[in-house]
C-alpha cells in the first residue's frame, strides 16, 4: 500500500491508524489477489488551506485489481473519519465486483 499526503504530516500514528482500517480489506480482496495483481493507493489531506469554517479532510483510495480499478473518496471534519467512511466505501464496491466477477 502506498500513502501520500497532501497539506498534512504523515506522523507514524497516523500511517498506523491508515494502515490498520486498509488492513481490514484483506479478507476480501485475498480471493481477487492473483499474483499479486491487487494494488491500493491511498491519499489523505486537505484540499485547501482556504477554509472558512474549520478545517476539512479528505481520504481518497485508487484499488487496482489486476485491469480494473476501484475508486473512493470521502471529506470529513477529522481526517480519521475520512479514511473510515473511505474504506466502508470500498468494501461495498469490493463485495459489487466479486459478484460481477461470479456472473
Amino acid at each position: 500500500m502506498d500513502i501520500k499526503t497532501t497539506r498534512v504530516t504523515l506522523t507514524p500514528a497516523l500511517r498506523a491508524f491508515v494502515e490498520r482500517k486498509m488492513a481490514m480489506l484483506a479478507t476480501h480482496l485475498a480471493p481477487l489477489d492473483k499474483e499479486g495483481a491487487v494494488r491500493l493507493r491511498v491519499e489523505i489531506g486537505k484540499p485547501s488551506s482556504h477554509h472558512r469554517k474549520g478545517e476539512v479532510f479528505y481520504a481518497e483510495a485508487n484499488l487496482t485489481l489486476g485491469k480494473s480499478m476501484i475508486r473512493a473518496t470521502h471529506e470529513d471534519v477529522t481526517i480519521q473519519n475520512a479514511v473510515t467512511k473511505v474504506k466502508n466505501i470500498l468494501k461495498e464496491r469490493i463485495a459489487k465486483y466479486r459478484q460481477t466477477q461470479k456472473s
